[in-house]
C-alpha cells in the first residue's frame, strides 16, 4: 500500500462520516418536527412548547419611598428613583408603573434623568448621560426644594402615560 492509497481510504471513511452525519441530522428533525404538529410527540414536548407565564416586575428598593434621601452609597437607580417618588409621585420603573396603575412601559434610566430635570429645570442642557454624572446634586437639589411649589402637585409628563 502506498501513501495515496491510505489517503484516498481516509478521505472516503470521512465523507461516509459526513454523510452519515447529515442522515442522523436529517432524522432528527423530522422527528422533531413530527412530535410539533403533534404527530408522536409526548407530552413532556409540549408541555416545554407552552409559553412561561410572565414574571412580575421587580419591586423598587423600598429607600425610595423614605422620606430622607438615601444614602450617597446608594445605587444610582435608588437616587433617581427617590427623586421620582418625591416629584411624580411614583418611580417609572416597571414596579412602579403597574403600582401607580399606568402601563408598564419599560424607560431607560436616561430618559427617568431626563424626565425628571425638565420638570425640575435642573441642568436642562445636559442629555440623560450627563446627568448620570449629576445625579448626587440632583438628590440635593430635590431634598432642598421638597416642599416648593415645582414639586407639589406634580403630575407625570405626557410621555409616560
Amino acid at each position: 500500500m502506498t501513501m495515496n492509497d491510505n489517503r484516498c481510504r481516509l478521505l472516503r471513511a470521512l465523507r461516509f462520516l459526513c454523510a452519515l452525519t447529515a442522515l442522523v441530522s436529517l432524522l432528527n428533525s423530522g422527528t422533531q418536527t413530527a412530535s410539533g404538529r403533534g404527530g408522536g410527540g409526548n407530552r413532556q414536548n409540549q408541555q416545554q412548547q407552552q409559553p412561561a407565564p410572565p414574571t412580575p416586575p421587580t419591586p423598587d428598593d423600598p429607600l425610595v419611598k423614605e422620606s430622607a434621601p438615601p444614602p450617597a452609597e446608594a445605587k444610582m437607580i435608588v437616587k433617581v428613583g427617590w427623586c421620582e417618588v418625591q416629584v411624580f409621585g411614583h418611580t417609572f420603573s416597571e414596579a412602579g408603573l403597574t403600582e401607580a396603575s399606568l402601563p408598564a412601559k419599560h424607560i431607560h434610566l436616561s430618559q427617568r434623568l431626563e424626565q425628571l430635570s425638565h420638570k425640575l429645570q435642573f441642568e436642562s442642557g445636559k442629555s440623560g448621560i450627563q446627568l448620570m454624572d449629576d445625579v448626587d446634586a440632583l438628590v440635593k437639589y430635590v431634598s432642598a426644594n421638597k416642599n416648593s411649589a415645582a414639586l407639589q402637585g406634580a403630575s407625570p409628563p405626557a410621555s409616560a402615560k
